[in-house]
């Protein structure tokens, strides 16, 4: 009998629709990577990694980053980017620093007008 194999078809677009973007800048910290998304915090005129839980500023959702953003150098530092600011995105993309991200911090989102949706992978045999 042959062995059967089930293989998940991986549909990546973090995006699925009627999105809003706002190109700004982001502060990273030295050494440190941004991932596509990352929940971000408005802080001014500029984005930075929200601090779910703060208390701060920093602990609102204002946008999630589209893509990853590295900081090579040995200082933080601005840089220019192109985040969601609304729209709908799949859930299993979004993270708070590189955690997956519990229904709280979704409900966070959609207070944001970024709407995560559970997308279901294909699968073949």
């Amino acid at each position: 009998m042959k062995e059967i194999r089930e293989e998940t078809i991986d549909t990546s677009s973090m995006l699925l629709g009627d999105n809003e973007f706002e190109t700004s800048s982001i502060t990273i910290p030295a050494g440190k990577t941004v991932k596509a998304g990352t929940c971000l915090a408005r802080t001014d005129d500029k984005f930075a990694v929200s601090e779910l839980g703060s208390g701060s500023a920093l602990s609102r959702i204002a946008a999630i980053a589209t893509c990853d953003i590295e900081n090579k150098g040995s200082a933080e530092a601005d840089f220019p980017c192109r985040v969601l600011i609304s729209g709908k995105v799949r859930a299993d993309k979004l993270n708070y620093n590189g955690a997956e991200m519990v229904p709280a911090q979704l409900d966070r989102c959609r207070l944001a007008g970024i709407i995560p949706i559970k997308v279901s992978d294909l699968s073949k045999v």
